[in-house]
């Protein structure tokens, strides 16, 4: 009966108890913030005490001496070296005795191993401390760090050229308008050997001359020997005709025929053409592309021949196909230089 009856107050007063549970909750939860911020106002004055004391003017303040600090600022001035036949694992600047060529430290007067009297005075002007390419006097008036081997590959005026390549071409790497030419950064991409587009296709012997007509599809050209062969800039240097025994279709004996052999040069290149034979492997053409060039501009050349970059003509002298390299002259300045291979 009692358990009926309190289960019937509860469904009767349930709303009630709920409400009086939700404001003792309530209660509890100021009750705890209001502690909590007293403490920790407790806590805030306990800490600005601490930095009242600390003040100097407070005359319960200790006194801080500043001898750490002294020390590690004269390490980093004056840093520490490891004596003499100590391990070389320690970073330090190191130069070669004049006598026994051991490494020695620069500032040393004698060398420890030999006892030699090492040069004095100043450092020498192209001295590199960080071995990057350019000297600690260049540096320091770039306003780069002689002693980060990384900023020589860095780019100050943002014009394509490395510090390190600047300097080497004695342009000034702060000003975009001066750097070293591009034609300087060419490099050869590739070296291809096509078929010479001319074939030898007949030769006539009339009043002590022989003449040799060249066919390149439609077109024909008659050579006397020393003339050149269109724009090919091959000249036709020598010549043989002799009789040969030919198959001839349709026939079931060779035929007894006079044929030419002739040799075309141009610089360096010699091409051997046989009458009646087929286009023979034997131009050389190279081709070049800029480092500097985002694009990759391919630019091509026959041996002998030219191309056109920056404004430039640039001739083709020579091939070394097993190097990959290229030889080639600037027809404005007449440099020449070996173009090496990408």
């Amino acid at each position: 009966m009692a358990r009926k009856q309190n289960a019937n107050f509860l469904k009767q007063h349930y709303d009630k108890i709920l409400v009086v549970a939700s404001l003792l909750l309530l209660v509890g939860s100021l009750v705890a913030l209001i502690s909590g911020t007293s403490d920790a106002n407790a806590r805030r004055r306990v800490f600005q005490d601490d930095l009242k004391r600390m003040r100097p003017d407070n005359p319960r303040a200790e006194k801080i001496s500043d001898f750490a600090f002294s020390a590690a600022n004269e390490m980093l001035e004056v840093p520490y070296q490891m004596p003499t036949g100590g391990t070389f694992l320690v970073a330090a600047e190191r130069v070669y005795c004049v006598q026994c060529r051991r490494p020695i430290r620069l500032d040393a007067d004698s060398c420890p191993y030999c006892r030699a009297e090492q040069p004095t005075g100043e450092v020498s002007e192209d001295w590199d401390s960080d071995g990057d390419g350019i000297p600690d006097a260049v540096e320091t008036a770039l306003g780069l760090n002689p002693r980060d081997p990384t900023d020589a590959e860095g780019d100050m005026d943002a014009d394509g050229f490395t510090n390190l390549e600047e300097y080497q071409a004695k342009t000034d790497p702060a000003e975009a308008a001066s750097h070293p030419p591009k034609f300087d950064f060419l490099r050869v991409s590739g070296i291809e050997v096509r078929k010479f587009p001319f074939v030898l296709k007949s030769h006539t012997e009339s009043n002590n001359k022989v003449r040799f007509q060249f066919n390149r599809g439609n077109q024909s050209y008659m050579l006397l020997k020393g003339q050149t062969l269109g724009k090919t800039g091959y000249v036709l240097s020598d010549f043989s005709v002799k009789e040969e025994e030919v198959k001839v279709k349709g026939l079931s004996k060779p035929r007894k025929m006079r044929l030419a052999t002739v040799t075309l040069v141009k610089d360096k290149d010699k091409l051997v053409l046989k009458e009646g034979e087929p286009p023979i492997n034997g131009m050389f053409v190279v081709s070049f592309v800029c480092l500097k060039d985002a694009e990759r501009t391919v630019y091509t050349a026959e041996r002998g021949g030219s191309f056109e970059f920056e404004g430039e003509t640039f001739v083709l002298d020579g091939i070394d196909q097993k190097a990959g390299t290229a030889d080639v002259t600037q027809k404005s300045s007449g440099r020449s230089w070996t173009v090496p291979k990408e």
